[in-house]
C-alpha cells in the first residue's frame, strides 16, 4: 500500500483481515496510510491479523506510519515474529485490546507505537516473552497496562524492574516444556495479578 492510502473495511463475522502472506504498508508523517471499518464505527471489523503463515517462505512484512482503528481488536501477531518491526503506528479506537500478540517471539520490536482510545488493555500479551519497547505510549484505554497471560512453552526470564510498561498478569499464565521449564525473576521484580489470576 501506498503513502496516504485509506482503506475501509467491512465486517464479516470472522477474522476478514487474517494475512498469510508478505505485507508492505509504508506510509509517510504527513500521510498515513489508514486501515479503519468501512461503516465509521468502533468494533465495525475484527482488525489486522498476522498469522503463523505470515512468514512463510522467508516473507517480511512492514508497517510503518500506519493508523489501525476502530476494529475490534486493531493489530494481532498469532504465533509468527512478523512483522518483526511495527513502528510509528496509531492504535486507536478498539472495542478490546489495541494490540495483541499470542505467541509472538520476542525478536518482534515495538517502536514509536501510540495505543489509546482502546475499550480494553492497550496491549495482551499471550504466550509470549515481553517484546521489545522503545517509545511506545498507552492513553486513555480502559486499562494503560500489558495484560500478560497464556501458556509459555520453555524456559521464562521475567524482567520487569526496567520494563517502561506497566504490566499486570490476568487469567492463568503456564510456563512448561517437555523437560523442566525455568522461570527466573529478577531481583526487585513486583508481580501484580489481576483477581483470579495464576502463574504456574
Amino acid at each position: 500500500f501506498l503513502a496516504g492510502a485509506y482503506l475501509t473495511i467491512s465486517y464479516n463475522g470472522s477474522n476478514n483481515t487474517n494475512w498469510r502472506g508478505q505485507l508492505t504498508a509504508v506510509g509517510t508523517a504527513a500521510d498515513p496510510i489508514v486501515f479503519t471499518a468501512d461503516n465509521g464505527l468502533s468494533g465495525g471489523w475484527a482488525g489486522l491479523h498476522f498469522g503463523n503463515n505470515a512468514d512463510y517462505s522467508g516473507a517480511s512484512s512492514r508497517l510503518e506510519h500506519c493508523v489501525i482503528e476502530k476494529a475490534t481488536r486493531n493489530l494481532g501477531l498469532y504465533n509468527t515474529a512478523q512483522p518483526d518491526t511495527l513502528s510509528q503506528l496509531e492504535l486507536r479506537l478498539a472495542t478490546d485490546e489495541g494490540l495483541v500478540l499470542e505467541g509472538a517471539t520476542a525478536s518482534v520490536l515495538l517502536g514509536e507505537l501510540a495505543i489509546h482510545d482502546n475499550t480494553d488493555y492497550g496491549i495482551l500479551l499471550s504466550g509470549a516473552a515481553l517484546p521489545a519497547i522503545d517509545a511506545v505510549t498507552l492513553t486513555g484505554n480502559g486499562e494503560n497496562r500489558v495484560a500478560y497471560t497464556g501458556n509459555i512453552d520453555g524456559d521464562l526470564t521475567l524482567d520487569l524492574t526496567t520494563y517502561p510498561l506497566d504490566v499486570v498478569f490476568v487469567g492463568a499464565t503456564t510456563v512448561y516444556s517437555s523437560a523442566n521449564p525455568r522461570l527466573t525473576l529478577v531481583p526487585g521484580n513486583e508481580l501484580r495479578f489481576k483477581s483470579g489470576a495464576s502463574l504456574s
